[in-house]
């Protein structure tokens, strides 16, 4: 049995297209795989990364942090905004 896509999510920002696929495996299990495809002069590039089911909190968490570091260093810590869902 091939892999399921149970959901997608796009993002288009300037030359870059980020894709968030929940995905199903052949063995029912389920996995985050996040895509980038970016428009360069000699065609297109792309850029992937898998996160398996048991790992998507710590996952998130790690990229939350690393998130409000950035916006810590951007904008200070008294300016740093809060990162809000998309809806």
């Amino acid at each position: 049995m091939p892999t399921q896509d149970i959901h997608t999510e796009k993002i288009v920002r300037g030359s870059r297209t980020y894709f968030f696929d929940v995905k199903k495996s052949s063995n029912d299990g389920l996995y985050l795989k996040m895509s980038c495809s970016q428009k360069t002069s000699a065609g297109f590039e792309h850029f992937r990364l898998i996160v398996f089911e048991p790992d998507l909190l710590e996952f998130l968490g790690a990229l939350k942090k690393s998130t409000a570091e950035i916006q810590k260093l951007k904008y200070g810590p008294s300016k740093a905004r809060k990162l809000r869902p998309m809806k």
